[in-house]
């Protein structure tokens, strides 16, 4: 808001007023004045309806009117100061358009604003009160303030490339001389003004005071502060602090790229903006799906990073075609860049499987995917053999299907095992081709396998009796058979038998003959021949009479025949067979000093033979001499003994 008297006439007229009043004017007596009359009468004169803002202001303008009234103040006097309903609080405001830092109100006041919403001084303490503007009083004037700027906003924030308004709103009593904006980015401090590069910055004039920036940057970042000059000095606003709050930008300069399958491709994506980007990402869609490119590890790209935001995608397939975006984040939000198209030509070959295996005598199909551009002419498919390349022979229709360009998968048909080794399919366009990897075809198989239970059976006649088998293999075993043993051959046989077959190979005798006596063998068959089982012994017991037995033989059998031992335990059975026990124990113990062994023990056998007695007599002989010998030994060695102790008892003479 622009508060400029249109009646002052000239600067120069406002200086004159100022030197001859000496900073305040009173109106003194009659006659009296609204607070609007007032006011103008005021800036009539280049001055503004009184300003105390301090006790010294308040003190100097009484000294002043008792000086002009010769200390004869009749009437209360208008000072500048309004109550402001235009502002949100409303506030008391001086006419020079600030708040008051000082009042000196009457008690009880203020009071009634919206009624009484202007000021004056009481006479005689010479205190604030409110009265309603209509009332007429005395007034004082006093030197006009320096321009007010409002305060409006601390804070400002921007897209990026936009342009801003710094609006610098003020109050001047006085004409404005001048106006500029002070710029300060923490390193730097500059003044903008009219003249200051008017392709960037327009206003800062004194009919447009604010302060309009073109394209706004990171250079543009920083305080700004506008000042409002008129004679009195000047008038600065708060700083208001700008920065630059938006989405990125994210800069795609190619959209389509074409390359070469197997080539390598970099998408290019550069961004802009503040605040900084803390994150990129790349998302490609195609008819698959969304997939995100953003695998460190992954060896077919390279993911993007805030330092390296364009896509490196390596070796390029037919999976790369879609449609590609560039994603940048930062703390306002994420930017999704313009779509890329990605096409490739040429033409890939790919086997969905490194190997195959399959049942020798079933079929099997490779399966194979060609993707190509453009469409694609010829499809073939090699096999590996003794180290060598070969073509299939895909004429050979009763043994493969398939290998066209509406289906470029492989039937073989009637596999053996002659058809494993390597394979691959090859796709042709009219100026390229594309090879696929190797997938290893094995073929599985063997004579069946036979289990059988038991090589013995033994059967009552007439009884029924099974000889199991069972029969499983690769491929499938598609017969079974028993054969029996018949003059060193084993024949197949028909009669008197269930089962031994595909769906029931056991074999079931329902009544056993003695002409079921004999060998047996389950075989079994598949695509690769035949497996015999060993023989089993199939023995079958007559049912003829027992011979006659002994009255007391058959009692123990009765005997034996009525006792169930099956649900006694150990202990009882112990106690029911003790007396059995007893007895056997009795009948079978014997006296050992009645036996042969014993007795001889106490008798020397008789010798009549003369060289026996020649023995006794040699042996009579030498222990005579020996014992003998040993007792004269003895008898010398007492003899001197005693002639010793003779000796010793004789008396001793010098």
């Amino acid at each position: 808001m622009n508060i400029i008297t249109s009646e002052i006439h000239d600067v120069f007229l406002y200086v004159k007023v100022v030197l001859l009043l000496g900073g305040y004017y009173y109106s003194n007596g009659v006659p009296t004045f609204t607070w609007l009359q007032a006011k103008l009468k005021c800036e009539e004169r280049g001055m503004q309806l009184a300003k105390l803002d301090s006790q010294l202001d308040l003190d100097n303008a009484v000294a002043y009117m008792n000086n002009e009234s010769g200390n004869n103040i009749v009437n209360d006097i208008w000072v500048g100061m309004k109550y402001d309903m235009t502002s949100t609080p409303y506030v008391y405001r001086w006419t020079s358009c600030d708040v008051p830092s000082f009042t000196t109100w009457e008690s009880g006041e203020p009071n009634n604003q919206e009624r009484d919403r202007c000021i004056r001084l009481e006479r005689p303490g010479f205190k604030l009160r409110t009265i309603g503007c209509d009332y007429t009083y005395d007034y004082l004037c006093s030197d006009a303030s320096t321009p007010y700027v409002y305060r409006n906003f601390s804070e400002l924030s921007s897209p990026y490339h936009a342009s801003v308004t710094f609006e610098c709103p003020y109050c001047s009593i006085l004409p404005i001389l001048n106006v500029e904006w002070e710029f300060n980015n923490g390193t730097d401090v500059k003044v903008i003004d009219n003249s200051t590069n008017v392709n960037k910055y327009t206003g800062s004039t004194i009919s447009s005071t604010s302060l309009i920036i073109a394209n706004v940057g990171e250079s543009d970042m920083g305080s700004y502060s506008c000042h409002v000059t008129n004679f009195k000095g000047v008038g600065m606003g708060s700083s208001i602090s700008f920065t630059i709050s938006d989405f990125p930008t994210v800069i795609t300069p190619q959209l389509h790229y074409i390359t070469k399958y197997g080539d390598s491709v970099i998408l290019n994506c550069s961004f802009d903006g503040l605040p900084e980007v803390t994150s990129i990402q790349w998302k490609m869609i195609n008819s698959r799906g969304i997939f995100l490119y953003n695998d460190a590890m992954s060896t077919h790209y390279s993911a993007a990073t805030v330092m390296t935001p364009d896509l490196y995608i390596h070796s390029v397939n037919f999976q790369d075609v879609g449609n590609f975006t560039c994603e940048a984040t930062n703390p306002v939000g994420t930017t999704v860049g313009d779509i890329i198209t990605v096409d490739v030509i040429g033409v890939q070959s790919e086997i969905s499987s490194p190997t195959y295996t399959v049942v020798y005598g079933e079929q099997v199909t490779l399966q194979c995917t060609i993707w190509s551009k453009p469409d694609l002419k010829n499809v073939s498919w090699e096999r590996e053999i003794n180290g060598t390349a070969v073509c299939v022979d895909l004429g050979n229709n009763s043994k493969y299907i398939g290998s066209n360009t509406t289906w470029p998968s492989l039937l073989i048909l009637d596999v053996d095992f002659s058809d494993a080794g390597n394979y691959c399919c090859q796709g042709e366009t009219i100026d390229s081709s594309g090879r696929s990897s190797e997938t290893f075809l094995g073929v599985i198989g063997g004579l069946p396998n036979i289990m059988i239970n038991q090589t013995v059976v033994r059967v009552n006649a007439s009884e029924s009796t099974t000889l199991f088998c069972e029969a499983s293999g690769v491929p499938n075993v598609i017969f079974v058979d028993w054969k029996k043993k018949q003059n060193g051959v084993f024949f197949s046989f028909t009669s008197n038998i269930l089962g031994g077959d595909i769906n029931s190979p056991s074999l079931t005798f329902p009544s056993t003959t003695s002409s079921d006596i004999g060998e047996y063998i389950c075989t079994a068959t598949n695509l690769l021949g035949t497996t015999s089982s060993s023989s089993i012994l199939l023995d079958v017991i007559r049912n003829e009479p027992m011979c006659p037995c002994s009255c007391e033989f058959k009692a123990k059998l009765d005997f034996w025949a009525s006792q169930s031992a099956t649900n006694y335990t150990m202990a009882e059975l112990r106690v029911i067979l003790s007396p059995v026990l007893d007895e056997i124990k009795r009948n079978l113990t014997v006296d050992v000093s009645t036996l042969t062994k014993t007795k001889l023990k106490y008798i020397s056998a008789k010798d009549n033979r003369s060289s026996a007695s020649q023995v006794g007599a040699l042996g009579i002989v030498f222990m005579t001499v020996v014992i003998g010998g040993l007792i004269l030994i003895d008898i010398l060695s007492i003899r001197r003994h005693i002639e010793t102790i003779k000796s010793a008892s004789k008396p001793f003479k010098f």
